[in-house]
Protein backbone atom coordinates (compact mmCIF):
# COMPACT_ATOMS: atom_id res chain seq x y z
CA UNK A 1 0.00 0.00 0.00
CA UNK A 2 2.89 2.80 1.04
CA UNK A 3 4.36 1.38 -2.05
CA UNK A 4 1.14 2.72 -4.45
CA UNK A 5 1.38 5.69 -2.92
CA UNK A 6 4.64 6.53 -2.89
CA UNK A 7 3.78 5.57 -6.86
CA UNK A 8 0.90 7.82 -7.00
CA UNK A 9 3.00 10.45 -5.33
CA UNK A 10 5.73 10.21 -7.59
CA UNK A 11 3.15 9.95 -10.74
CA UNK A 12 1.50 13.56 -9.58
CA UNK A 13 4.36 15.62 -8.09
CA UNK A 14 5.10 17.11 -11.70
CA UNK A 15 1.35 18.01 -12.34
CA UNK A 16 1.59 19.72 -9.12
CA UNK A 17 5.15 21.11 -9.74
CA UNK A 18 3.55 23.05 -12.97
CA UNK A 19 0.55 24.07 -11.34
CA UNK A 20 2.51 25.60 -8.82
CA UNK A 21 5.02 27.68 -11.27
CA UNK A 22 2.04 28.61 -13.75
CA UNK A 23 -0.65 29.23 -11.72
CA UNK A 24 0.17 30.10 -8.09
CA UNK A 25 3.45 31.90 -7.95
CA UNK A 26 1.63 34.54 -10.35
CA UNK A 27 -1.28 34.53 -8.15
CA UNK A 28 0.90 35.09 -5.28
CA UNK A 29 2.72 37.29 -6.91
CA UNK A 30 -0.62 39.30 -8.13
CA UNK A 31 -1.92 39.88 -4.58
CA UNK A 32 1.76 40.91 -3.31
CA UNK A 33 1.48 43.36 -6.45
CA UNK A 34 -1.93 44.90 -5.02
CA UNK A 35 -0.56 45.40 -1.56
CA UNK A 36 1.99 47.84 -2.49
CA UNK A 37 1.96 50.99 -4.52
CA UNK A 38 4.58 50.47 -7.74
CA UNK A 39 4.05 52.88 -10.84
CA UNK A 40 6.51 52.52 -12.69
CA UNK A 41 6.77 56.11 -14.56
CA UNK A 42 8.04 57.46 -10.86
CA UNK A 43 11.48 56.25 -9.93
CA UNK A 44 10.26 56.38 -6.83
CA UNK A 45 10.65 53.20 -4.09
CA UNK A 46 7.40 50.95 -4.00
CA UNK A 47 6.01 50.45 -0.27
CA UNK A 48 3.52 48.59 1.28
CA UNK A 49 0.09 50.17 1.54
CA UNK A 50 -2.09 47.33 2.37
CA UNK A 51 -5.55 47.76 0.94
CA UNK A 52 -5.32 51.16 0.35
CA UNK A 53 -5.54 50.01 -3.80
CA UNK A 54 -8.41 47.80 -3.63
CA UNK A 55 -10.27 51.23 -1.35
CA UNK A 56 -9.52 53.76 -3.86
CA UNK A 57 -10.85 51.17 -6.55
CA UNK A 58 -14.03 51.59 -5.04
CA UNK A 59 -14.02 55.45 -4.97
CA UNK A 60 -12.65 55.30 -8.69
CA UNK A 61 -15.40 56.23 -10.99
CA UNK A 62 -13.26 54.86 -14.11
CA UNK A 63 -13.03 52.16 -12.10
CA UNK A 64 -16.61 51.56 -10.91
CA UNK A 65 -17.66 52.18 -14.89
CA UNK A 66 -15.37 49.62 -15.91
CA UNK A 67 -16.93 46.92 -13.43
CA UNK A 68 -20.44 47.96 -14.60
CA UNK A 69 -19.64 47.43 -17.92
CA UNK A 70 -18.13 43.99 -17.36
CA UNK A 71 -21.43 43.47 -15.65
CA UNK A 72 -23.83 44.81 -18.64
CA UNK A 73 -21.66 43.03 -21.51
CA UNK A 74 -21.14 39.35 -19.33
CA UNK A 75 -25.23 39.27 -18.30
CA UNK A 76 -26.45 40.28 -21.23
CA UNK A 77 -24.48 38.74 -23.80
CA UNK A 78 -24.64 35.27 -21.78
CA UNK A 79 -27.89 35.69 -21.04
CA UNK A 80 -29.06 36.14 -24.60
CA UNK A 81 -26.41 33.48 -25.50
CA UNK A 82 -28.16 30.92 -23.50
CA UNK A 83 -31.88 32.38 -24.38
CA UNK A 84 -30.95 31.60 -27.81
CA UNK A 85 -28.97 28.68 -27.29
CA UNK A 86 -31.76 26.15 -25.11
CA UNK A 87 -34.42 26.15 -28.14
CA UNK A 88 -32.04 25.90 -30.66
CA UNK A 89 -30.36 23.15 -29.69
CA UNK A 90 -34.04 21.45 -28.82
CA UNK A 91 -34.87 22.24 -32.40
CA UNK A 92 -31.31 20.49 -33.98
CA UNK A 93 -32.08 17.78 -32.05
CA UNK A 94 -35.39 17.37 -33.07
CA UNK A 95 -35.26 18.17 -36.15
CA UNK A 96 -32.34 16.02 -37.40
CA UNK A 97 -32.40 12.52 -36.59
CA UNK A 98 -29.67 11.40 -38.60
CA UNK A 99 -26.03 11.50 -36.66
CA UNK A 100 -24.40 12.38 -39.82
CA UNK A 101 -26.27 15.38 -40.68
CA UNK A 102 -26.42 16.69 -36.56
CA UNK A 103 -22.18 16.54 -36.86
CA UNK A 104 -22.35 18.19 -40.22
CA UNK A 105 -24.82 20.61 -38.56
CA UNK A 106 -22.51 21.20 -35.53
CA UNK A 107 -19.38 21.79 -37.79
CA UNK A 108 -21.26 24.74 -39.52
CA UNK A 109 -22.42 26.63 -36.15
CA UNK A 110 -19.46 26.06 -34.45
CA UNK A 111 -17.35 28.33 -37.62
CA UNK A 112 -17.81 31.70 -35.38
CA UNK A 113 -16.28 29.81 -32.39
CA UNK A 114 -12.98 28.62 -34.84
CA UNK A 115 -12.45 32.41 -35.68
CA UNK A 116 -9.85 33.77 -33.08
CA UNK A 117 -10.98 37.07 -30.76
CA UNK A 118 -8.63 39.54 -33.03
CA UNK A 119 -9.96 38.36 -36.25
CA UNK A 120 -13.64 38.17 -35.50
CA UNK A 121 -12.72 41.93 -33.81
CA UNK A 122 -11.41 43.22 -36.94
CA UNK A 123 -13.81 41.52 -39.16
CA UNK A 124 -17.31 43.53 -37.05
CA UNK A 125 -15.23 46.60 -36.31
CA UNK A 126 -14.68 46.78 -40.86
CA UNK A 127 -18.62 45.50 -40.46
CA UNK A 128 -19.89 48.46 -38.40
CA UNK A 129 -17.84 51.03 -40.78
CA UNK A 130 -19.96 53.85 -41.57
CA UNK A 131 -18.16 54.51 -45.04
CA UNK A 132 -18.30 51.33 -46.77
CA UNK A 133 -19.60 48.50 -44.02
CA UNK A 134 -22.28 45.90 -44.07
CA UNK A 135 -24.22 46.86 -41.66
CA UNK A 136 -24.47 50.29 -42.75
CA UNK A 137 -24.90 49.75 -46.68
CA UNK A 138 -27.95 47.35 -45.57
CA UNK A 139 -29.12 50.40 -43.81
CA UNK A 140 -29.14 52.17 -46.54
CA UNK A 141 -31.52 49.91 -48.73
CA UNK A 142 -34.26 51.25 -46.80
CA UNK A 143 -33.19 54.69 -46.18
CA UNK A 144 -31.76 55.04 -43.22
CA UNK A 145 -28.43 57.19 -42.81
CA UNK A 146 -24.81 55.69 -42.17
CA UNK A 147 -24.12 55.52 -38.52
CA UNK A 148 -20.75 54.85 -36.91
CA UNK A 149 -21.96 52.55 -34.12
CA UNK A 150 -18.94 51.96 -32.36
CA UNK A 151 -17.86 56.16 -32.23
CA UNK A 152 -20.89 56.03 -30.31
CA UNK A 153 -20.65 55.95 -26.50
CA UNK A 154 -24.71 54.70 -26.60
CA UNK A 155 -24.65 51.57 -28.99
CA UNK A 156 -20.80 50.99 -28.98
CA UNK A 157 -20.72 48.95 -25.92
CA UNK A 158 -24.28 46.88 -27.28
CA UNK A 159 -22.66 46.51 -30.41
CA UNK A 160 -19.87 44.58 -28.98
CA UNK A 161 -22.23 42.53 -27.03
CA UNK A 162 -23.66 41.48 -30.60
CA UNK A 163 -20.22 40.36 -31.64
CA UNK A 164 -19.78 38.51 -28.60
CA UNK A 165 -23.69 36.86 -28.69
CA UNK A 166 -22.99 36.13 -32.42
CA UNK A 167 -19.18 34.16 -31.89
CA UNK A 168 -20.07 32.23 -28.55
CA UNK A 169 -24.06 31.53 -28.87
CA UNK A 170 -22.38 28.21 -30.66
CA UNK A 171 -20.76 27.08 -27.79
CA UNK A 172 -23.57 27.03 -26.02
CA UNK A 173 -25.68 25.20 -28.37
CA UNK A 174 -22.82 22.42 -29.24
CA UNK A 175 -23.08 22.16 -25.43
CA UNK A 176 -27.02 21.37 -25.13
CA UNK A 177 -26.97 19.66 -28.10
CA UNK A 178 -24.46 17.34 -27.00
CA UNK A 179 -26.36 16.95 -23.46
CA UNK A 180 -29.49 16.42 -25.54
CA UNK A 181 -28.07 13.36 -27.38
CA UNK A 182 -26.46 11.69 -24.03
CA UNK A 183 -30.43 11.67 -22.83
CA UNK A 184 -32.31 8.65 -22.31
CA UNK A 185 -34.94 8.42 -25.65
CA UNK A 186 -37.33 6.59 -23.60
CA UNK A 187 -39.34 9.69 -22.03
CA UNK A 188 -39.38 11.08 -25.22
CA UNK A 189 -40.85 8.18 -26.99
CA UNK A 190 -43.08 7.72 -24.32
CA UNK A 191 -44.42 11.28 -24.33
CA UNK A 192 -45.00 10.98 -28.03
CA UNK A 193 -47.18 7.98 -27.82
CA UNK A 194 -49.04 9.85 -25.22
CA UNK A 195 -49.52 12.98 -28.13
CA UNK A 196 -47.37 15.15 -26.30
CA UNK A 197 -46.15 18.25 -29.04
CA UNK A 198 -42.80 18.83 -29.51
CA UNK A 199 -42.92 22.22 -27.25
CA UNK A 200 -44.69 20.00 -24.23
CA UNK A 201 -41.80 17.28 -25.09
CA UNK A 202 -38.55 20.05 -24.43
CA UNK A 203 -40.33 22.00 -21.92
CA UNK A 204 -41.90 18.95 -19.54
CA UNK A 205 -38.87 16.71 -20.34
CA UNK A 206 -35.74 17.97 -22.07
CA UNK A 207 -35.41 21.53 -19.95
CA UNK A 208 -35.61 19.54 -16.29
CA UNK A 209 -33.43 16.64 -17.93
CA UNK A 210 -30.93 19.60 -19.25
CA UNK A 211 -30.76 21.55 -15.84
CA UNK A 212 -27.18 20.22 -14.74
CA UNK A 213 -26.11 21.10 -17.77
CA UNK A 214 -27.18 24.44 -17.79
CA UNK A 215 -24.24 25.27 -14.78
CA UNK A 216 -21.84 23.51 -16.99
CA UNK A 217 -22.51 26.31 -19.86
CA UNK A 218 -23.82 29.34 -18.14
CA UNK A 219 -20.31 29.03 -15.92
CA UNK A 220 -17.76 28.25 -18.66
CA UNK A 221 -19.35 31.44 -20.42
CA UNK A 222 -19.61 33.96 -17.82
CA UNK A 223 -15.86 33.10 -17.04
CA UNK A 224 -14.74 33.47 -20.50
CA UNK A 225 -17.39 36.66 -20.98
CA UNK A 226 -15.17 38.11 -17.83
CA UNK A 227 -12.33 38.21 -19.64
CA UNK A 228 -12.87 39.29 -22.80
CA UNK A 229 -10.25 41.66 -23.93
CA UNK A 230 -9.31 40.95 -27.62
CA UNK A 231 -12.71 41.99 -29.08
CA UNK A 232 -12.83 45.11 -27.41
CA UNK A 233 -9.48 46.43 -27.57
CA UNK A 234 -9.00 46.07 -31.22
CA UNK A 235 -12.62 47.10 -31.86
CA UNK A 236 -13.07 49.97 -29.38
CA UNK A 237 -9.95 50.46 -26.89
CA UNK A 238 -12.07 51.28 -24.32
CA UNK A 239 -13.39 53.96 -25.95
CA UNK A 240 -15.15 56.26 -27.24
CA UNK A 241 -13.78 57.87 -23.77
CA UNK A 242 -14.77 55.40 -21.62
CA UNK A 243 -17.43 53.59 -22.87
CA UNK A 244 -16.98 50.06 -23.67
CA UNK A 245 -13.52 49.99 -20.84
CA UNK A 246 -14.39 46.51 -19.23
CA UNK A 247 -12.21 45.74 -16.00
CA UNK A 248 -9.68 44.04 -18.42
CA UNK A 249 -9.50 46.67 -20.68
CA UNK A 250 -8.60 49.45 -17.91
CA UNK A 251 -6.22 47.33 -15.69
CA UNK A 252 -4.45 47.04 -18.87
CA UNK A 253 -4.72 50.80 -19.65
CA UNK A 254 -4.17 51.95 -16.50
CA UNK A 255 -1.72 49.31 -15.58
CA UNK A 256 0.53 48.83 -18.91
CA UNK A 257 -0.50 51.13 -21.73
CA UNK A 258 -0.50 54.82 -19.87
CA UNK A 259 -0.55 55.01 -16.59
CA UNK A 260 1.90 52.56 -15.18
CA UNK A 261 0.16 51.77 -11.99
CA UNK A 262 0.97 48.36 -11.71
CA UNK A 263 -0.17 47.90 -8.54
CA UNK A 264 -3.43 49.60 -8.94
CA UNK A 265 -4.25 47.06 -11.86
CA UNK A 266 -3.42 44.43 -9.59
CA UNK A 267 -5.94 45.13 -7.18
CA UNK A 268 -8.69 45.53 -9.75
CA UNK A 269 -7.87 41.91 -11.16
CA UNK A 270 -7.94 40.49 -8.12
CA UNK A 271 -11.07 42.06 -7.41
CA UNK A 272 -12.78 40.56 -11.05
CA UNK A 273 -11.34 37.23 -9.59
CA UNK A 274 -13.10 37.45 -6.42
CA UNK A 275 -15.98 38.15 -8.00
CA UNK A 276 -15.89 35.54 -10.53
CA UNK A 277 -15.41 32.99 -7.84
CA UNK A 278 -18.66 34.58 -6.44
CA UNK A 279 -21.00 34.67 -9.01
CA UNK A 280 -19.72 30.70 -9.78
CA UNK A 281 -20.78 29.42 -6.25
CA UNK A 282 -23.73 31.50 -6.19
CA UNK A 283 -24.90 29.79 -9.35
CA UNK A 284 -23.85 26.33 -8.29
CA UNK A 285 -25.40 26.40 -4.99
CA UNK A 286 -28.68 27.71 -6.64
CA UNK A 287 -28.82 25.06 -9.00
CA UNK A 288 -27.59 22.47 -6.50
CA UNK A 289 -30.77 23.65 -4.41
CA UNK A 290 -32.60 23.09 -8.00
CA UNK A 291 -31.74 19.42 -8.01
CA UNK A 292 -32.47 18.75 -4.32
CA UNK A 293 -35.85 20.10 -4.78
CA UNK A 294 -36.66 18.43 -8.60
Amino acid sequence: MKKQRGALFLFLTPGFLVMFFIALVPFAFAIFMSLINLNVMYSSKPHFVGLENYINLFTDRRALNAFRNTGIFVGVAVGIEFIIALPMSYIFYSTFKRRRMRNLIMLLIAFPMMIPKVTSGLLWKFLYNPLFGLVNYFRSLIGMQPFAFLSNPTTALISIVLVDIWQWTPFMILILLSSLEALPEEPFEAATIDRANEFQKFWYLAVPMLRPIFFVAVIFRVIDALRTFDTIYVMTSGGPGIATETVDIFAYLIGISQGGRLSYASAASIILLIITIIISNVITKYLYKEDITA
